[in-house]
């Protein structure tokens, strides 16, 4: 989060080059989802966060539930806004 030197051209994902991206999926129930990228054959954990207050380079379960639900509300606003005159 917020690290703009990870990833890019010629930056620690190069994305002038091919990559994967492995998604973990830790825990069950679901209690943490991990990111790493792999290219020319290494693996790269997801970045370290630079967001104050804002620790690791994962998504613990408490974000994701928060996440999913801020999505909902804003599925359900756009669905009563295409109702109003």
């Amino acid at each position: 989060m917020d690290n703009t030197s990870f990833y890019g051209k010629g930056m620690i994902v190069d994305t002038s080059q091919k990559s994967n991206v492995i998604t973990q999926f830790i825990g069950n129930p679901l209690t943490e989802i991990k990111r790493f990228y792999v290219q020319n054959g290494k693996l790269i954990p997801n970045s370290k966060s630079n967001i104050a207050g804002v620790t690791g380079n994962s998504i613990a379960i408490a974000y994701y539930n928060a996440e999913k639900l801020l999505s909902r509300i804003r599925i359900h606003s756009r669905c009563m806004e295409a109702w109003l005159p």
